[in-house]
């Protein structure tokens, strides 16, 4: 049983019943923040002996590698976490990725980091579908509570993440670093055996299909049980489309000649926004007032606003509008609301359903990167706006075209998640199980 201090921030917060999961999520965010900070200077200076080139080439290899590894294996870690309940992930999954940093720090070789990047990703391909899954457990997915809880657990978070900044950056050295993160990651595991208590009953456990856990193309046959679920894909698909334009940055430096100090002023706004959109919860009064279908479409058009912005705005300043208008954007949190509805009504489990939408976006996750960094290298001195042209083109086409034509299929399902909502926002006081 936790103490009276976490159930009480817990209480107060908004995320009740959630206290154990955060102390262990807690440092899980310190020690990623960590190693973002230091891995590649690692890289770089202990492993590539200085040639950046190598480093970075290796680097996109392994990318590459670990998404096909994941793209394989998905559907298997999805069944397994249903069968076996979220714990088990929750304790292993960082003891692993500790280990496979310690290795890191003793053999500082290019297979050594090939065996690393090897083992970071098996480590944290079941470790946030079964945090999600943990947090579907307390609450259903999808809910107004659910993305309340998953707000203000984020708010918290950034503001550790923000403080490891600081820590790391003091620290200066990269294998400290390394090493901090180790000890960090370790202690992540225990706080979950100590702190979180499993969320999956026995009885909701889930036997492993080997024969459709096995087959990386099995989302297919779950994202189509039901004819509401099938025509949700395409949203979900143009949704995340903008996801993987990884130029933004290169851009601003090219237009703007901005630098790392401008830069870094662009992400502390987006990450004040952020904590601002974590803490007010805004996704809930947009979604009582507008109805999914409004917020979907509103959300992709801000989102081309965004885009719009940056492609044609004559002062950089005026860049920091995008970071202001992204509390508006809930268009993502409506539409996985359906989709969890209507998972749940047909039965589908919380790993197989986080496994299935992984997979989905797995042909833009592998070939949009490239698309986009290409689009951007031969253009960039012709019109280096491409690449926002693009997405926002997308986005007008969801949200004008796409929404409006899949809407008719999905009959009730928008009213009744809509009603779940009105309910939550009287219901905001409930406690949540805490077996």
């Amino acid at each position: 049983t936790m103490g009276a201090g976490p159930s009480r921030l817990g209480d107060a917060a908004g995320f009740k019943g959630l206290e154990g999961l955060l102390i262990g999520r807690a440092f899980l965010r310190f020690s990623f923040t960590l190693v973002a900070l230091s891995m590649d200077q690692h890289l770089v200076d202990n492993i590539a002996h200085g040639d950046s080139a190598k480093a970075q080439r290796l680097s996109n290899l392994m990318s590459t590698v670990n998404s096909l590894i994941s793209f394989a294996l998905r559907p298997m870690v999805g069944a397994l976490i249903d069968a076996h309940g979220r714990k088990p992930f929750l304790v292993l999954c960082p003891v692993i990725a500790a280990l496979a940093r310690a290795f890191i720090l003793i053999r500082p070789k290019a297979i050594a980091y090939v065996s690393y990047r090897l083992l970071i990703n098996l480590s944290l391909l079941p470790l946030w579908p079964a945090i999600t899954a943990y947090v579907s457990d307390k609450l259903e997915r999808g809910t107004a509570r659910y993305n309340k809880a998953i707000n203000r657990m984020n708010f918290f978070l950034t503001i550790l993440g923000l403080a490891a900044l600081k820590v790391g950056g003091r620290v200066k050295s990269a294998r400290a670093n390394i090493r901090l993160s180790v000890i960090v990651n370790l202690l992540a595991g225990v706080s979950f055996l100590l702190f979180a208590q499993e969320s999956l009953p026995q009885r909701k456990r889930t036997t492993v299909n080997t024969r459709r856990a096995g087959n990386p193309l099995s989302f297919l046959r779950v994202l189509s049980q039901s004819k509401r679920l099938k025509a949700l894909v395409p949203i979900l698909i143009f949704q995340a489309i903008s996801d993987y334009n990884y130029t933004e940055r290169m851009y601003y430096r090219t237009r703007f000649k901005w630098k790392v100090p401008e830069i870094s002023n662009l992400m502390f706004y987006n990450r004040v926004s952020g904590m601002i959109e974590s803490w007010v919860c805004p996704d809930q009064p947009i979604i009582q007032t507008l109805g999914i279908k409004i917020t979907a479409q509103l959300s992709a058009l801000l989102s081309a606003l965004c885009d719009l912005n940056s492609a044609f705005t004559p002062m950089p300043s005026s860049v920091l509008v995008n970071s202001a208008l992204a509390p508006l954007m809930h268009g993502r949190v409506a539409v996985s609301a359906l989709v969890a509805r209507e998972a749940a009504d047909i039965g589908i489990a919380q790993g197989e359903l986080s496994a299935a939408l992984g997979n989905l976006v797995f042909p833009l996750r592998f070939a949009l990167p490239t698309v986009f960094s290409e689009a951007f290298a031969r253009l960039q001195n012709t019109l280096p706006q491409i690449n926002f042209l693009l997405t926002a083109g997308t986005q007008v086409f969801l949200a004008l075209v796409i929404i409006p034509k899949t809407w008719p299929s999905l009959h009730d399902l928008p009213k009744r998640v809509e009603d779940s909502y009105s309910q939550d926002s009287d219901q905001s006081d409930v406690k949540l199980p805490t077996s």
